[in-house]
């Protein structure tokens, strides 16, 4: 695990959590761990009519894990594709046309980038065993995995704030800075427009931070 640096935010929710967790969710804390690493940075580009977020990737030498760095590369990959010249952030609805292209779906992101990077650190198999004939994406701890899902939710308990405010708690456990309120509504609102498909609003659970 050491070769691969410290799980991410999605990684770590999706062990605590299994496969069952909803994939909006953990696409809004790998753009969450950017912003909080100073790996993007929250950009106002609307100054009528109301506020519109998009993200600026900034610094891509600082990230390590797999769903992090795919991330930044989408918003790399969505600022090239805006016509305006020398812009600095990525408009959302460019980000979004990448994200159609590479994966289609926050699920199969997570599958492709989440689950994929744990398997590459020894945590996790998705190879079927006899009890999957009734699943469609096999999903299954290693010993590793066991260990570090007990490790993980042996830390969550200390902080009385996890069920309603889960991004803070694992924010916290990483060492992390918390963003303000208006750091969660503008990253909530960029998943919104980068991913397809039914939303997952953190918001509307626990994603404040104190």
């Amino acid at each position: 695990m050491d070769a691969h640096g410290p799980l991410s935010l999605p990684e770590a929710m999706a062990v605590i959590e299994g496969p069952r967790v909803d994939a909006h969710e953990l696409v809004f804390l790998g753009l969450l761990e950017l912003v909080a690493r100073g790996s993007a940075a929250v950009v106002n580009v609307r100054e009528k009519d109301g506020d519109e977020y998009a993200l600026a990737p900034r610094d891509r030498d600082r990230l390590v894990a797999r769903p992090l760095l795919s991330l930044f590369d989408v918003l790399v990959e969505g600022r090239a594709e805006s016509p305006q010249a020398r812009i600095e952030h990525a408009p959302s609805k460019y980000a979004n046309r990448r994200w159609a292209v590479r994966w289609g779906s926050a699920e199969t992101y997570v599958r492709k980038e989440v689950w994929t990077s744990l398997e590459a650190r020894g945590l996790l198999s998705t190879k079927p065993t006899a009890w999957d004939m009734f699943v469609i994406y096999a999903w299954h701890l290693t010993e590793s995995g066991e260990a570090e899902r007990q490790r993980l939710r042996a830390a969550v308990p200390s902080h009385e704030d996890w069920r309603l405010r889960p991004a803070t708690t694992l924010l916290v456990l990483h060492g992390l800075p918390v963003p303000g309120d208006d750091t969660f509504e503008a990253v909530d609102e960029v998943e919104d427009l980068i991913t397809p498909g039914v939303k997952y609003d953190p918001l509307d659970a626990w994603n404040y931070g104190p």
